[in-house]
């Protein structure tokens, strides 16, 4: 993660369970079967600020989480699916 703030939990581990629960739930998560086609997904978090739920209880919409992730799909051996 490319920022400075400390947090007392790690956004990134966050961030991999969720993205492998829903690849799960999707069934796109790799079985690890060598056989099986699969794709790569990079994914670095840019920035991430927690929400507060006072700001948003004063005014709805001020105080929400912020989250930029950057990621790259890519084939194996075949590079980005898209340049």
């Amino acid at each position: 993660m490319e920022t400075s703030n400390q947090f007392d939990f790690d956004p990134a581990a966050l961030l991999n369970e969720a993205l492998t629960t829903a690849l799960e739930e999707e069934q796109l998560l790799w079985s690890g079967d060598e056989t099986e086609p699969r794709f790569l997904f990079n994914a670095r978090i840019m920035d991430y600020e927690p929400g507060n739920a006072f700001k948003r209880w004063v005014l709805p919409g001020w105080g929400s989480t912020v989250l930029e992730v950057h990621g790259e799909i890519r084939i194996p051996d075949r590079g980005p699916l898209l340049p």
